[in-house]
């Protein structure tokens, strides 16, 4: 990619040096106009009501721009060590978002300090982590479970949503969102299983509790990251968004759990 990035040296981890106003990076994003389908409601919350006037979460916000450890645009495949907020300019070019606007400012993991901490606590991410599901805004439809023929990343975001909407991820039980209080021994093979976004889950995994081991590959590939994987849709939402609460939520915020 083409880059005139002055960016000063981001080496010691904290983001906040990074002087993302002086930061001028072409990158282009596939199709750029692609249309986005619907999401539910966004959560009834102060923060991100005031960052998009009520409007719900800017689905048309491109992903994060990645930089390497010296604060400089990452080559394609390469460890991510900080994430900024992006835009688009009028040219249709991705840019780094300036302080203030829609997509700079959008909580979308509860407030945008989270967004910062969670996007380096993921060790050598090689994917833009915000915002949620953009990693699979082009990987086709569902194959097979309840929402078979959805496109996957309008799966993802429903996910997400429900997410935000029930709190699931903030209790400490890696898979609460899916099995709730079960241990995973019984809610692998619990044809209701008894977690707040369960639907969502199964259908972001495309697994159906009605068929032997769909449960039980969900479940072991809870929080999968790798690029391509059947799985990577909604691993990498449930990693995401599971690293969030363990490592960047203040202690009386993550929930409880094993």
């Amino acid at each position: 990619m083409d880059a005139d990035a002055t960016v000063g040296d981001g080496a010691g981890g904290d983001s906040s040096t990074l002087d993302t106003g002086a930061f001028d990076v072409q990158i282009f994003y596939a199709n750029p106009d692609r249309l986005l389908p619907e999401t539910n409601a966004p959560p009834e919350d102060a923060e991100t009501e005031a960052a998009t006037d009520g409007g719900g979460p800017p689905w048309d916000c491109p992903p994060f721009i990645g930089l390497n450890r010296a604060g400089q645009p990452a080559a394609p495949g390469a460890p991510l060590y900080y994430q900024i907020p992006s835009e688009y300019s009028d040219a249709g070019v991705i840019v780094p978002a300036p302080d203030g606007s829609v997509c700079a400012s959008y909580p979308w993991l509860g407030s945008t300090s989270v967004d910062q901490c969670s996007t380096t606590k993921i060790s050598d991410p090689t994917y833009p982590q915000l915002p949620p599901c953009n990693w699979c805004a082009e990987a086709g439809a569902a194959a097979a479970g309840t929402y078979a023929g959805t496109p996957r990343y309008a799966v993802c975001q429903g996910l997400y949503d429900c997410m935000i909407r029930t709190g699931c991820t903030r209790n400490a039980t890696k898979s609460y969102c899916l099995c709730g209080d079960e241990d995973p021994t019984t809610c692998a093979n619990d044809p209701s299983p008894p977690g707040p976004c369960a639907g969502w889950e199964m259908g972001a995994f495309e697994v159906s509790s009605q068929v032997a081991g769909g449960l039980t590959a969900a479940i072991l590939n809870y929080t999968d990251t790798t690029p391509g994987d059947t799985y990577f849709c909604a691993g990498a939402l449930n990693d995401i968004m599971y690293t969030a609460t363990s490592n960047c939520l203040p202690a009386d915020d993550a929930g409880t759990g094993d």
